[in-house]
């Protein structure tokens, strides 16, 4: 996308990202989820549905990179919550 996106930026046409960034470019702006809050405060909320147990098993697109964040963000609360207080979990992707 980076090339398209730089084509259009030298055209005049103004483009912007959303939810999907690419930051390499010379896109105007970017407008979308911090991803990896996303995924902490989803992790969050998982840990707290399943009282603590239970397995859980992510699937992403690997080449994804807001899935990717997503997923770095739920295992940084796995490594901060207490051993007994976390699920099981498994990253496909």
């Amino acid at each position: 996308m980076k090339d398209s996106i730089d084509r259009a930026i030298a055209a005049g046409i103004p483009v912007i990202t959303v939810d999907s960034d690419a930051p390499t470019s010379k896109r105007l702006f970017f407008v979308g989820t911090n991803n990896h809050q996303a995924g902490f405060m989803g992790g969050k909320r998982l840990a707290q549905e399943l009282k603590s147990k239970g397995n859980v098993v992510v699937f992403t697109m690997p080449e994804q990179a807001n899935l990717a964040d997503d997923c770095k963000g739920t295992a940084t609360l796995w490594a901060v919550l207490p051993s007994q207080d976390r699920a099981r979990g498994r990253h496909q992707g």
